[in-house]
């Protein structure tokens, strides 16, 4: 689900919302705010400044709703606030997430949802994309050069010793979510799926 954390293009087949309210505020414009789905999410640019002025997303769990599957949402939550805390320690190493914000879906056929919405940092692509974009595209910039292999498997290692450190296990530690940010520094994202060992 970290493609939209790092604002790629990958777009999925699912029903979109027409009607996105967080934490009692209207998103305008949504289709040129839209930038991508994948898993139970879809993602948005968030139109805010108060993070430090740097460019956000909203990670909107758009897939399943809140009343049908509350100790989905439970555990999101509770693992989004561990996320938050482990960051702050550990800056470097994850994705910047902001705040988890209550979420109000309405589709066209008039049915709605409640969500909730994951605000982080805006990134640019995750590992995945460069190694493809790098292999196909034949860039002379490849991620196999050796000082940006060495930018992932540090990030990786220190992200498995800071969770080993705190008692925690990641789901999914893969190259897609592994972010690129704009200044060519490498996070490892998707910290909602965070959980102690043998709860994951």
């Amino acid at each position: 689900m970290s493609l939209a954390s790092s604002g790629q293009n990958r777009k999925i087949a699912r029903e979109r919302p027409v009607s996105i309210v967080v934490n009692g505020q209207s998103i305008n414009d949504l289709e040129a705010l839209y930038i991508g789905s994948g898993g139970f999410a879809d993602i948005y640019s968030y139109p805010v400044s108060k993070y430090n002025k740097k460019p956000a997303v909203i990670k909107l769990i758009t897939g399943v709703d809140k009343n049908d599957r509350p100790d989905f949402f439970k555990n999101l939550e509770e693992s989004s606030q561990a996320a938050i805390q482990l960051q702050t320690k550990y800056r470097d190493v994850f994705l910047n997430i902001h705040e988890i914000l209550p979420v109000q879906l309405t589709y066209a056929d008039g049915s709605s949802k409640e969500s909730v919405g994951i605000v982080s940092d805006r990134m640019v692509h995750d590992v995945l994309d460069e190694v493809t974009q790098n292999r196909d595209q034949n860039r002379s910039r490849a991620l196999f050069e050796v000082s940006l292999t060495a930018k992932v498997f540090l990030t990786y290692i220190k992200g498995l010793r800071a969770l080993y450190e705190e008692g925690l296990v990641h789901g999914d530690i893969t190259p897609q979510n592994m972010l690129i940010s704009p200044a060519n520094e490498f996070v490892i994202s998707d910290l909602d799926t965070l959980a102690e060992p043998g709860t994951s």
